[in-house]
């Protein structure tokens, strides 16, 4: 593999070198005061702004670089890989000489690299930079900041060093993890010809002879969750991807060449609810799925922790319709769960030689079986036809324990699933200033609003597929 490694805030940890910059500045701050804390509380004085934040650059990447460790397991990653045959290159954009006009910043980094590396390059602009990494063939690089990955050839396999979790790329803060991967990913996959994200955290990864998909976890209790069902899986002869590696946050799956569902055919229902009776009639123990509605108010508490950590600007209309929905009357009751996929979402399954197979177990778990058909209206990631979902309601259905209480269910909380979508996908759009999401959530929430203050008895943008299976009841 040829791999670019950036090198400030990716090798070199400054982090605690700012409070002491800030010092010689004749700052008192708090030594919780970080990086960003202190960028922060200069422009907000703003008599010394941004000139004083200058200076404290300056001191950083200049005099005090010295005391600037390299992030914990770098050099032995790194070393590493060297030895396993992959080339290195140390890459940085930073001028020669500081704004502050003080210091030589390329004598400076090379006097505390102190012959650590010997391929190191240093470009004038950010620019510069990327341009070099994408004419030079590298199938890796690493780097924390976004503006630059984003710049950075689709077929090169960008590693995010930074703690952002929800980073639009593969996103690290560790160099122990990024061995880890490096180790692990198969050498086959390079040179890649296409990166597409699939998931939050799940990249496919294409070469003209191989496909793989990469999968980590930020959440390690849903990490946890999906390798435990790998594990039944495997028991009870389900058909699934297996990982070709497993890591500590994730996994590397190799792809299966299976079909994906173009649609919930009475085939594929039929099939699906027969895995499920197997699972439900096994004796392994499982974990409650995720957000899963074991009691009636849970439907409700779903939404008001979505909406808790929502800040977006439809905030005041998702409040507005939970209102609303808070407001009906309903019958308490404790729910009936059964093993269920609560992520039912049409590229989560496959066929392959006749054989049904499943996919992302993550979620998966005891949960409320109207959660499925809920969930399988409402994902913005597939389109679905009355005839779908009327099959597959009716098969879903066979496997509750109760049809009366599975259809009172259906009628109550249709709306909730809706605004619990309408938040997921606001969340999303917004986090990654998606214009198409955007444009999708101004309309569904327009006719979500809509029905509500014409007193539509379904205010979901879905009423027609309500319309329809309530007449089946």
């Amino acid at each position: 593999m040829k791999i670019a490694i950036d090198i400030d805030n990716t090798l070199i940890n400054y982090e605690g070198l700012f409070l002491e910059a800030s010092k010689r500045e004749g700052l008192d701050l708090p030594n919780s005061f970080k990086k960003n804390d202190i960028k922060e509380y200069i422009r907000e004085q703003g008599t010394s702004w941004p000139e004083q934040w200058i200076r404290i650059q300056g001191h950083c990447y200049g005099d005090l670089i010295k005391n600037a460790p390299y992030f914990n397991n770098a050099i032995e990653s790194i070393s590493k890989w060297i030895d396993l045959g992959h080339h290195i290159q140390i890459i940085s954009h930073k001028t020669e000489l500081s704004l502050c006009q003080n210091y030589n910043l390329h004598t400076s980094c090379l006097e505390r690299m102190d012959g650590d590396f010997s391929n190191i390059m240093f470009f004038d602009t950010l620019k510069d930079k990327v341009n070099y990494v994408n004419k030079n063939n590298f199938d890796v690089v690493i780097d924390d900041l976004s503006t630059v990955l984003n710049l950075v050839d689709s077929n090169i396999l960008r590693l995010h060093f930074t703690e952002e979790t929800l980073s639009q790329h593969l996103s690290f803060l560790s160099w122990t993890r990024v061995d880890e991967l490096i180790s692990a990913i198969p050498t086959d996959i390079f040179p890649i010809e296409n990166i597409k994200k699939v998931g939050k955290q799940t990249y496919q990864l294409t070469s003209k002879k191989q496909k793989y998909f990469l999968k980590l976890f930020t959440d390690l209790t849903r990490f946890q969750n999906e390798l435990t069902l790998l594990d039944i899986l495997d028991k009870e002869q389900i058909y699934h991807p297996r990982p070709l590696a497993q890591l500590s946050n994730g996994f590397i799956y190799k792809d299966t060449e299976a079909l994906v569902i173009k649609d919930f055919s009475a085939k594929f229902c039929a099939d699906y609810t027969n895995t499920l009776r197997k699972l439900n009639t096994s004796k392994h123990k499982f974990n409650s799925a995720t957000h899963c509605v074991s009691h009636i108010s849970h439907y409700l508490l779903n939404i008001e922790n979505r909406l808790s950590s929502y800040s977006g600007a439809y905030l005041e209309k998702f409040t507005n319709i939970f209102d609303h929905l808070k407001s009906k009357k309903i019958t308490d009751q404790d729910i009936k769960t059964i093993i269920c996929q609560p992520d039912m979402f049409k590229d989560n399954f496959a066929y392959k030689d006749g054989e049904l197979y499943l996919y992302d177990f993550e979620s998966f778990g005891s949960d409320d079986p109207v959660r499925m058909i809920f969930n399988a209206i409402h994902h913005n990631g597939h389109s679905i036809t009355l005839d779908e979902a009327t099959s597959l309601y009716l098969s879903v259905r066979e496997l509750s324990h109760n049809h009366e209480l599975f259809n009172y269910r259906f009628k109550t909380f249709f709306d909730c699933s809706a605004l619990e979508w309408l938040i997921i996908i606001a969340n999303q759009a917004e986090m990654f200033n998606d214009a198409k999401k955007l444009n999708l959530v101004h309309q569904l929430t327009d006719k979500m609003t809509y029905n509500l203050n014409n007193s539509k008895n379904i205010w979901s943008w879905q009423g027609e597929i309500y319309d329809r299976i309530l007449k089946i009841m």
